[in-house]
């Protein structure tokens, strides 16, 4: 019951919305507390926010013939093969061509700026030896 009291007291903070599993479990804690040990019955229970067709996870995997349109909230070019889009907070897997496109529509012919400081930082590399570079700067200005 301690832990139950705890993870209603805590504050938890998301950088995106709560993800709805949280949220859920949340409700059910909160139901449980509010029956005082009881048993709860199934009408005691959230009625759940998702379609029948929803396979559990927020990944976009489109089906023949449909079609999502939405604003770009992330891209992580290092996840999986070709990389991962997120359209709406979303996730979706990128193909070869898909990542071609995204790159000619969004970064090739966007201007950027590249300056290299004339003052010198260093680190220590993994054979202990100690290397002095010149930072640099980018900033980035979309197509027009």
């Amino acid at each position: 019951m301690n832990l139950v009291r705890e993870l209603i007291s805590t504050d938890y903070t998301f950088t995106r919305p709560r993800p709805r599993f949280i949220l859920d479990a949340l409700d059910v804690v909160s139901v449980v507390m509010a029956t005082n040990d009881e048993t709860p019955s199934f009408e005691d229970f959230p009625e759940p926010d998702a379609s029948n067709d929803d396979d559990g996870s927020n990944w976009i995997d489109l089906e023949a013939g449909d079609e999502i349109v939405g604003r770009i909230t992330g891209f992580n070019p290092e996840s999986g093969r070709n990389g991962v889009i997120e359209i709406d907070g979303r996730p979706m897997w990128l193909n070869q061509e898909m990542r071609n496109q995204l790159i000619a529509r969004l970064v090739e012919g966007a201007s950027v700026a590249v300056r290299c400081s004339e003052d010198t930082d260093s680190f220590t590399d993994d054979d202990g030896e100690k290397v002095t570079y010149h930072p640099k700067e980018a900033r980035f200005r979309p197509r027009r």
